[in-house]
């Protein structure tokens, strides 16, 4: 049985809010040929051009995983697919999480929110 998976939160391009929940069955059509513009191409040849394993394909396509934005980027490039295909239009109305969305890259993020401010507060551009 699936549970409901949250939204994906990783930067998307401007206009754009979140990823579809049905992401994985898209990359999986386009990679099968069921639909798409490329030749059908296997799991284990998509993984190796995009740098991940195979059984991290496996879950990205069933719906277990989501991808890193970076290794999104890549699948889309191999099988020529654009933002429309996998993301919902619109605004989301809360800041992207930045790098993978990890605790850290937040704090990170936060950090240099921090020093923004600090900098803006002391006349510093």
């Amino acid at each position: 049985m699936k549970t409901e998976r949250p939204l994906a939160r990783m930067r998307l391009p401007k206009g754009f809010s979140h990823l579809r929940a049905d992401l994985g069955q898209i990359l999986k059509d386009h990679r099968t040929g069921v639909r798409g513009v490329v030749d059908p191409i296997s799991q284990h040849k998509l993984a190796c051009r995009v740098g991940i394993s195979r059984v991290a394909l496996s879950r990205i396509e069933n719906g277990h995983t989501w991808p890193q934005g970076s290794t999104l980027d890549r699948i889309m490039e191999e099988l020529e697919i654009d933002w429309p295909q996998v993301a919902i239009a619109g605004d989301s109305g809360r800041p992207a999480l930045l790098f993978d969305g990890s605790l850290q890259g937040t704090k990170i993020y936060q950090l240099c929110q921090r020093l923004r401010l600090e900098r803006k507060a002391l006349g510093c551009r």
